[in-house]
């Protein structure tokens, strides 16, 4: 058997510690809340692809798909001038 690392075991104090010391909080969340954590998961994902999108060249570069000079070099022959 593996001996638990350090980081573990700090891993695991924390989260004794904040099960532990958990104290009931007499909150109302009304139905707007559940509305706003949609929201907010959609944005995520959003700026996600957006993130994605924009950098995806150097993602498949990232991967071994391609270089990103290769990219750049299919997407400028691609392009015509416009005179």
């Amino acid at each position: 058997m593996q001996a638990i690392r350090k980081q573990d075991a700090f891993l695991f104090g924390i989260f004794l510690f904040l099960a532990i010391g958990v104290t009931p909080v007499h909150a109302y969340l009304d139905p707007g809340t559940g509305s706003f954590i949609l929201q907010m998961i959609l944005g995520g994902v959003a700026g996600a692809a957006l993130l994605l999108r924009v950098y995806w060249q150097k993602f498949l570069a990232l991967f071994g798909s391609r270089s990103a000079s290769d990219s750049e070099q299919a997407k400028g022959a691609g392009e015509t001038s416009g005179e």
